[in-house]
């Protein structure tokens, strides 16, 4: 009996949960921020902005630009 008791504690040494707190946690990632875009479609958007296209333009390029480079787990929201 007192021949087993060595391996027992061996086994214990050994187990996962011995094992898991000896090494470190690993860093949390945060999530992704949410994303909420607003695009404006009102008449004033079809004036030409100083670059000579119309506003509406450059805010769908903008649009498509932030969607391109946004991450993908990240929750995206359009608003027209």
């Amino acid at each position: 009996m007192l021949a087993a008791v060595p391996v027992l504690m061996v086994g214990a040494l050994l187990s996962p949960a011995a094992t898991a707190s000896a090494t470190p946690a690993a860093p949390e990632v945060p999530e992704p921020a949410r994303i909420d875009l607003v695009l404006d479609l009102s008449g004033s958007m079809n004036e030409n902005d100083a670059g000579g296209q119309t506003r509406l333009a450059a805010a769908k390029q903008a649009v498509s630009r932030i969607i391109d480079t946004a991450p993908e787990q990240a929750p995206l929201g359009l608003r027209v």
